[in-house]
């Protein structure tokens, strides 16, 4: 069997001193797919951060395959309020429009 991609082993992780993460052991081998979920509070962010290399664990090993790279992109808090742009933004971006839908988005 060929060595994973990733293994935790034993992994604590949290923030400020106080674990969010504890004693979680994980292995992930390449044309595996994993999903994480279960309730708010419970460690999946943390998880994610610790296997990317974004948060050190405060116990526990990680083992990166060399050369592997993790990426992580972050839930946004913030709601965009250009978004959706206003039909005439449409517009300047070279978004073809009819003068009928201009002129009602106005």
């Amino acid at each position: 069997m060929t060595p994973p991609l990733i293994r935790l082993t034993d992994v604590s992780a949290g923030y400020g001193g106080r674990s969010v993460l504890n004693h979680c052991s994980l292995e992930v081998h390449e044309r595996e797919m994993l999903v994480l979920r279960g309730r708010n509070g419970g460690g999946k962010t943390t998880l994610l951060k610790v296997l990317a290399g974004l948060l050190a664990p405060m116990q526990g090993e990680v083992w990166r395959r060399e050369g592997l790279t993790v990426g992580y992109l972050p839930q946004y808090r913030t709601i965009d309020r250009e978004f959706p742009p206003h039909g005439l933004r449409h517009r300047a971006l070279g978004t073809p429009m009819h003068a009928e839908m201009v002129a009602t988005l106005q």
